[in-house]
């Protein structure tokens, strides 16, 4: 504390600033405008061609780019001014949307996939110089507030985008549908400009040593590391618990069970994510993520013990909890991210972040599809399992940085104990 620091009581917090709530309009309205056509697209693809395996497909697409375009986009946000990046991205994805519209007209079913694969990796490029250029958009403080507004709106579009859009395309038909959010990206560019430019540093390697920088870099931050580890540790063992309890309650309870759930587990997002935005600053990430990771065992059973009753309020509960616990192991790892890593190779370190747990995520869809017939027992292994893999490397992430460690934490904020203002 400076001299000229307040010698007793905290001080006001600083404010986001309309430059951010500008931001977050236009980020909250083109999530909902994905999230419209997230079902509704899928659903529009096996009524035009009368396959199921089509509509797969489509969701399939939906997922792909992240693991083939992330390293690139990383390299991207860090390579070029990230704020034109995102403009860019978003103009371009309302172009796709267009063309999309014509191959639903024409009923061009595979050009249609092929322009979704095009808008799902425009939009894989541009969540690392997002997520990148928040650092410097708002007072470094307040970040747990701002990724915690974003979530909440995300989880609400999660929650309602579907339903909307669903009802817009029985209503309306899926051009509408389509248009919706194609209007979503261009105003959503256009709430990018009152931020100012990004800054962005000369990349001091070409070619796969840029493409890897941020592996170097995670690597070489002994807290990032275990973070990362530990997070990609929960989401191999623990990631598909909401599609593994959806799908059993599907099998086992069918009737509006499955909804009940999804209700629930939107509910929770919303709930822990506005809960979060107005918690204090100075909670810590990396305690965050230790204690998330020691919860995956007692959620996982929990979750199984409410599921098995089959009754909507523990059902609905069930997914509340799934939710809020989601939300406490990925938050952490996120903020780490954006306060640790050095500007100039802090979009390939989310990016590499991304990939990871997405990665993570896919092989914990698969063992959960194949051991489909034993999910309340195989939930409640994993969240074992991920409890013993996670919290050891999430301990270490949590300690106080020694003297001697590779690198330092910003003097600005230590993550390791807890985050302050400036």
């Amino acid at each position: 504390m400076t001299a000229s620091a307040p010698a007793a009581g905290a001080a006001p917090r600083e404010a986001l600033g309309s430059v951010f709530w500008t931001f977050w309009f236009g980020r909250s309205l083109s999530t909902l405008g994905g999230y419209l056509q997230f079902l509704a697209l899928p659903l529009w693809v096996q009524r035009a061609t009368g396959s199921a395996l089509a509509a797969v497909v489509s969701f399939a697409v939906f997922h792909l780019p992240k693991l083939l375009i992330s390293p690139f986009a990383g390299l991207i946000a860090d390579r070029f001014d990230r704020r034109r990046v995102v403009i860019v991205t978003d103009l371009a994805a309302a172009a796709v949307v267009a063309g999309m519209i014509g191959a639903v007209r024409h009923r061009e079913v595979t050009l249609l996939l092929l322009l979704l694969f095009v808008l799902q990796a425009l939009a894989v490029a541009r969540v690392p110089a997002l997520s990148s250029l928040l650092p410097d958009a708002i007072p470094r403080s307040r970040l747990l507030t701002a990724n915690s507004l974003l979530d909440a709106t995300t989880g609400l579009a999660m929650t309602l985008g579907p339903l909307i859009g669903t009802a817009a395309l029985t209503a309306f038909g899926i051009e509408w549908v389509l248009l919706l959010n194609g209007l979503t990206f261009v105003v959503a560019a256009i709430c990018m400009t009152p931020l100012p430019a990004a800054r962005h540093e000369p990349l001091p390697h070409t070619g796969l040593a840029a493409l890897l920088g941020g592996v170097r870099a995670v690597r070489e931050d002994t807290v990032l590391r275990d973070a990362l580890i530990a997070e990609a540790a929960v989401y191999l063992f623990f990631g598909a618990v909401t599609e593994q309890l959806a799908v059993h309650l599907g099998q086992h309870h069918p009737g509006s069970l499955v909804g009940v759930f999804g209700v629930g587990t939107g509910l929770g997002w919303i709930a822990v994510t506005a809960l979060m935005a107005r918690a204090r600053d100075t909670l810590s990430p990396a305690r965050l993520l230790w204690w998330s990771s020691l919860a995956c065992a007692p959620v996982g059973l929990a979750a199984v013990w409410l599921v098995g009753h089959a009754l909507w309020p523990a059902v609905a509960l069930a997914g509340i909890v799934i939710s809020v616990h989601q939300f406490a192991y990925g938050i952490g790892p996120v903020l780490l991210c954006q306060l640790r890593a050095p500007n100039a190779v802090r979009g390939r370190v989310m990016a590499f972040r991304r990939m990871l747990t997405t990665s993570a995520q896919l092989v914990a869809l698969t063992a959960g599809a194949l051991l489909a017939s034993r999910t309340p027992v195989t939930v409640a292994v994993c969240g074992v399992l991920a409890a013993v893999a996670a919290a050891p490397f999430a301990h270490r992430a949590a300690r106080p940085a020694s003297p001697g460690s590779p690198r330092p934490a910003d003097p600005a904020f230590d993550p390791a104990t807890a985050p302050s203002g400036q």
